[in-house]
Parts: structure tokens; sequence; C-alpha cells
């Protein structure tokens, strides 16, 4: 039988073992724990939750992270990224196993939506990427996490689940559906997304993108660019820029010199919007 409660404490204690995990140091209780969505396959069988911190700090605040569960017999002798056992259960970090990161790309490419109470649990496969990219392919972990948790499919796919979840669309997702669907040439096009809407939460929970085994992280290429050439850098950004939102013709009033930032938004001709506009055009 699948345990029908877990004790918020194991929860705990697994954070505090992350490298992702933001309030090391710092006073908190698990507060909520949240299920999202259930994948019925298997072995194993996930089930994806969100687990609500609360700090009790000066600073104090919530937060909300993503903790994907597999769940495999004991008798099997499960033993990466282990949390507990339960009820003859090897409970443990989903994203660790090759099987439920297959299982996640199978939905993404299925354009899944299942329900879990009052959430649903979405799956959607972008309508720019390619009709045969992935497939079953091996699938294996990228380094060291940091905020969040990537594996990799074969050669072709990589998958960045957010660990720390933020109500909304996720603004790396808004950015890359709006410049993966015009074609742009300077990023790793967007393949597909995972996502719930729910009473309580909508959130981005992870993204797909295809995999470049030859770049570079672009957090690190802009570190080291700033500290050899930082004036190259800044003078490049806005033409990189400009080239997305001139695709289509969508942003005529570049052409005019004619755009402005507004609350991080870039408003143009005919009332559309577009996001993150790090623009400002005179």
């Amino acid at each position: 039988m699948i345990p029908a409660h877990l004790d918020p404490e194991i929860f705990s204690g697994f954070l505090d073992r992350t490298r992702w995990f933001g309030g090391k140091g710092r006073p908190y209780a698990i507060t909520d724990v949240r299920t999202v969505g259930v994948l019925p396959f298997g072995p194993p069988l996930v089930i994806v939750h969100l687990v609500e911190v609360t700090y009790s700090d000066t600073e104090g605040g919530t937060e909300l992270y993503q903790v994907p569960l597999g769940l495999r017999p004991g008798g099997e002798g499960w033993d990466e990224r282990v949390i507990c056992e339960a009820d003859g259960w090897t409970l443990y970090d989903a994203l660790a196993d090759p099987a439920a990161g297959r299982e996640l790309l199978h939905r993404m490419r299925s354009n899944t939506e299942l329900q879990s109470g009052q959430d649903e649990f979405i799956f959607r496969w972008a309508e720019s990427a390619g009709a045969g990219l992935g497939g079953t392919v091996d699938v294996r972990p990228v380094g060291v996490e940091q905020s969040n948790s990537s594996i990799v499919f074969g050669e072709d796919l990589i998958l960045k689940a957010f660990r720390r979840v933020e109500p909304g669309v996720n603004p790396e997702l808004e950015l890359l559906r709006f410049l993966s669907a015009r074609g742009f040439p300077h990023i790793a096009p967007l393949a597909g997304w995972y996502e719930v809407e729910g009473r309580l939460i909508d959130a981005t929970l992870g993204i797909l993108q295809e995999y470049l085994a030859d770049g570079q992280d672009g957090w690190e290429l802009a570190l080291d660019e700033l500290r050899s050439d930082p004036e190259g850098l800044l003078e490049r950004l806005p033409g990189l820029l400009q080239a997305a939102l001139l695709l289509d013709g969508l942003c005529p009033a570049l052409q005019h010199g004619r755009a402005r930032r507004i609350a991080g938004r870039g408003e143009f001709e005919g009332g559309r919007e577009l996001p993150f506009c790090l623009l400002d055009v005179e």
C-alpha cells in the first residue's frame, strides 16, 4: 500500500541535504505539503509535491519548493537520493531516476493533462519543436545542482526542473516561448514544459530545451565577458534583443527608434505587449 501520509519532517531533512534549498541557516518549518500531480506508471510511481517552507526569523516569509517523489518497492534496493523508507516503499528524489525522466518527457510529447483534486497537472510540447525530437534515450543528471535540477536526454534535450516555484508563468518560459516561436537563432530552442494550474497556485514547474553539448552556460559567459570586456558586452546586448523583436515585423517601432520601457515590459504599436523588454530606444 502506498503511504497515505508523510511526516513533513521527512521533507525538512531532505531539503537540508540539497544544494538548491535557499533556507539553509534560517529557522523554518514545513507548513504545507501539496500533491499537485501523480504519474501512475511504473515502477516507479511519481508523485509531485509542492512543499511550503515558512521562516520564523525577523525576515520571515514563505517559499514553495518542488519535490517530485519516486516510489519503488523496498525490496528493489534503490539507493539514489533516498528520502526515507515507509510502509515497504523506498521514497526518493524522482529526478534521480532515468525512468521518471523518460516519463516526464513522454508526457510533454503527448500534451498530457492530469487531474489531481482541484489541480491540473499539465504537460506541453512546444509548437515550434520538431516532432521527431527526443524519444527513448539515455537519461543522466547534469553536473552539480545549484538552484534547479537538470537532466539530459541523450544528446538532444535538457530538462530544467524549477525547485523554488513562483506563482505565474516562469519568466524564462515566457521569453523562450516568444523567441523560439520566431526562430531566434541565439538560444537553445524551447521543446516543452510542465506546469500546475490549481486552486492555490498556477506555476511553471519545468522547461525542456534542445541540448547544446558544446554550449557554455549563459550566466558564466556573461560574467566572463563583464570581467574581460564589459563595454563590448553592453554594446552587443541591445542588438541581439532588437533582432529578436524585429522578427516578423513584430516591433516596427524599433525601426523608427520608438520604444519605451514601462514596468519591465515593452509596449508597442497596436497595443501589443512583449515580455521583458530591456530596451530603451529613443
